[in-house]
């Protein structure tokens, strides 16, 4: 039923799927190609970072192309290689850096190493610029030392040279002319988020709006209304008056 409602088939971001997806998806997609549809899968197997959910970069690289080949199905392969809204020294360190990630995941690893030059090869990664207003760009990478000492110890005391090295990178920004609505900071997890607005907040020097400050759970305001709330019916409790 579901061939004849889906015609055509357009999937984005397959380098996230993973192999049972695909053995959902896969007599949908023959059943299109066998009546003359098309199907079209897009994705970029250096951007597979759901493998821990099962997400397969293999089949992006020539996973689906083999298979498809035993139902004596050709497909069209086409590498997109120009980057059309990156700037010349994005696309500059993507060239390089790729490449030579690589050659370093090869040797820590003592096995499995081919798919890294699938994905990662030059001719596969290397990308030209088409964007005329592309000759800018900046790109800066900090490493902090740590004192040697206990796992945790380590880690407060790089993260702490990280946050003060943050707020004087947004002071320096200012300085040049940006405004607070042009700079966004990308974090890994929730964790670090959290981390970074509750050191803003405490240098009070920088404005700024974070997934948890959108919130209205975490808001002051409205925390000092609801307990204002709490303490009328629970008049005896010492928390609440901790809290207000």
């Amino acid at each position: 039923k579901s061939g004849n409602t889906f015609l055509h088939i357009f999937i984005d971001e397959f380098q996230d799927t993973a192999t049972v997806q695909w053995n959902i998806l896969k007599p949908l997609i023959l059943n299109s190609l066998s009546t003359g549809n098309d199907v079209l899968l897009v994705g970029d197997a250096k951007q597979s970072i759901y493998r821990w959910r099962g997400g397969n970069m293999q089949l992006i690289l020539d996973g689906i192309s083999n298979e498809l080949k035993r139902y004596g199905i050709k497909p069209t392969v086409k590498n997109l290689d120009t980057n059309w809204r990156s700037k010349r020294e994005i696309v500059a360190f993507n060239n390089a850096f790729f490449p030579l990630a690589a050659t370093l995941l090869r040797d820590t690893f003592e096995s499995g190493n081919e798919i890294f030059d699938l994905a990662y090869a030059s001719k596969e990664v290397h990308q030209h610029i088409k964007n005329k207003e592309a000759d800018e760009g900046y790109l800066c990478f900090k490493f902090f030392k740590t004192e040697k000492g206990e796992e945790q110890e380590e880690e407060q005391h790089w993260k702490l040279q990280a946050l003060e090295t943050l707020s004087v990178n947004i002071k320096e920004l200012l300085e040049k002319g940006y405004t607070y609505g042009d700079i966004v900071i990308l974090v890994r997890t929730n964790k670090d988020e959290n981390e970074i607005a509750d050191f803003l907040f405490e240098e009070g020097e920088h404005p700024f709006i974070s997934g948890n400050s959108l919130l209205i759970s975490t808001n002051t305001k409205i925390n000092v209304l609801l307990n204002c709330m709490r303490l009328i019916a629970e008049s005896d409790e010492p928390l609440l008056h901790a809290e207000i």
